[in-house]
């Protein structure tokens, strides 16, 4: 559900580019945490939330995002911006060629400042106010940095796999005679 990103005065950038309009006014409706759950693990594909933790860590990461831009009253397209700006971080961190700490917070700054700092010859938009950025960047310190090595632990560590066979002896009852055969009892 992807839509384009929108340019003008105060947007731009990565506004709509994963979750669009119409999607966060539905997670915005829904007032069960398991449903949106559910709608946003279908909005970014993710499948498995049920049996993969790892599904579940990207899915309550994303939610916990949404959350303290619900708590911190962020309009549809700050929600968008931000959420995009959380997602690209966590794409450069952990998919493909990790990197460490340092390098994924130059990369989070960088996307930040795009969306703080009105320079539209830069190509930058202020979809955020100077202390709207602040919280951003506080938030994201004592949650996704704080627990950076972690996030990297699961994200880029092979998982094992084992896999067993087993031998199991199952009984069946004896199949029944055919009615046609059967004789009705006298009393």
């Amino acid at each position: 559900m992807a839509a384009k990103p929108i340019t003008g005065h105060g947007t731009g950038g990565l506004v709509w580019a994963h979750l669009d309009e119409g999607t966060l006014q539905l997670l915005e409706c829904t007032p069960e945490p398991a449903e949106k759950v559910k709608i946003l693990a279908g909005t970014l594909n993710v499948k498995h939330y049920d049996d993969n933790p790892r599904s579940q860590i990207m899915i309550d990461f994303c939610m916990y995002n949404l959350v303290f831009c619900d708590e911190n009253a962020f309009s549809l397209a700050k929600k968008s911006a931000f959420f995009s700006i959380m997602h690209n971080v966590f794409e450069h961190a952990f998919r493909g060629d990790a990197v460490d700490r340092n390098e994924s917070l130059a990369f989070f700054k960088k996307q930040a400042l795009q969306h703080t700092v009105e320079a539209p010859e830069d190509g930058r938009s202020g979809v955020f106010t100077l202390f709207e950025a602040k919280a951003v960047v506080s938030f994201i310190g004592k949650t996704f940095y704080r627990n950076f090595s972690a996030y990297r632990l699961c994200f880029t560590t092979k998982q094992p796999v084992e896999n067993t066979t087993r031998y199991l002896q199952v009984q069946t009852p004896l199949t029944p005679l055919p009615l046609d055969e059967g004789e009705f009892a006298e009393e």
